[in-house]
């Protein structure tokens, strides 16, 4: 009698584990990780992209990126000597102005070139593609209801 209810515990047990395998590996197998760029399944879907504007709009984020890529550097060196700035004993508040003002200069730099960019691949597009795409700035940049990441922010 032992030996009957350990072998049908034994066959459920490895069923069990066979289908969580199957499971796990069918399920790595559909997802893609989450990226970005034009390549992105949701920008290429949204916006119903070929082949080539997928090309040419990768080629021009990337060319984006590499000027950036500086700013974001003196951004991240900024914000280090901003730090370093905080700790001190004592308050130097020209330093801070000067540090703060050099941050307010690179990200508008960086704000900047994403607008050129932007300007600049909106061409790429045709008519149904542009009003999508600007649909989209606008719902991620300007989103109209409560604030996504900190509805506690959201007192208004």
């Amino acid at each position: 009698m032992k030996t009957k209810v350990l072998t049908v515990l034994l066959i459920i047990s490895l069923g069990f584990n066979i289908g969580i395998v199957l499971n796990f590996l069918i399920k790595s197998k559909d997802t893609e990780s989450v990226g970005c760029g034009w390549h992105h399944t949701n920008l290429r879907e949204r916006l119903k992209l070929s082949p080539e504007q997928i090309q040419t709009l990768e080629k021009k984020r990337t060319e984006m990126e590499a000027k950036i890529l500086p700013i974001r550097k003196r951004l991240q060196n900024y914000r280090i000597e901003l730090l370093a700035l905080q700790k001190s004993e004592k308050l130097d508040t020209v330093s801070l102005d000067s540090l703060l003002w050099s941050i307010a200069q690179a990200q508008c730099e960086i704000e900047k070139n994403i607008f050129m960019h932007i300007h600049e691949v909106r061409r790429i597009f045709d008519e149904t593609q542009l009003q999508e795409f600007y649909q989209q700035l606008e719902n991620n940049l300007c989103p109209r209801k409560v604030h996504r990441l900190y509805p506690e922010c959201e007192r208004r």
